[in-house]
């Protein structure tokens, strides 16, 4: 049966999944207009960020 509480929760991490895709969002559009090593950087950014909220909701995910 679902209850309240996985309701709540379930909006919370995708709260949070959405605001993590968000920010990595604006790294992504932004290396965009970037060459070179800042691209890179930019492009980093959005990797390191999806990947740490792949792995929060994963650890939250599996027991």
């Amino acid at each position: 049966m679902i209850t309240f509480g996985a309701i709540v929760t379930t909006a919370w991490v995708v709260l949070f999944l959405f605001i993590v895709f968000c920010i990595a969002g604006i790294h992504w559009k932004s290396a965009k207009r970037q060459t070179g090593v800042a691209r890179r950087r930019s492009l980093l950014k959005a990797a390191i960020i999806v990947g740490l909220a792949v792995a929060v909701v994963l650890s939250l995910a599996l027991p």
